[in-house]
């Protein structure tokens, strides 16, 4: 069971609250985008922001095995931050996918959470 803070459970209930996401691979070095402008600081690493522009779906996969297979696609991302992504080096990578909830000003993360664990798989 999740539980959010009253300000997080406020900004849901007015419909204020705004989502982006965070993707944490921990390959080498690590690369850490999010779903912004700028930078986001999540347990200390520091996240940099892909474009507000940029978009992120994720599509169910497989249920029941050990793993649960999801697919990550990204599009518009700014060119600076895709440069980050060097496919060799993802290869079995492991990875945090986060959500994150901010107020209605897009400013204040409310809440911030681990999504899906797992590893990359090219």
């Amino acid at each position: 069971m999740k539980a959010y803070s009253e300000a997080t459970l406020a900004a849901i209930a007015d419909g204020s609250v705004m989502t982006a996401a965070a993707l944490a691979i921990y390959c080498d070095p690590p690369s850490f985008l999010w779903t912004g402008i700028g930078t986001a600081t999540i347990d200390g690493d520091v996240y940099v922001g892909v474009n507000d522009r940029a978009v992120g779906s994720v599509t169910g996969g497989a249920i029941g095995g050990s793993e649960q297979s999801i697919e990550l696609q990204l599009s518009g991302v700014d060119p600076d931050a895709a440069a980050l992504l060097d496919a060799a080096e993802l290869k079995r990578s492991p990875i945090k996918l986060y959500t994150m909830l901010f107020d209605g000003s897009g400013t204040i993360c409310l809440d911030c959470r681990i999504y899906k664990r797992g590893r990359v798989d090219l």
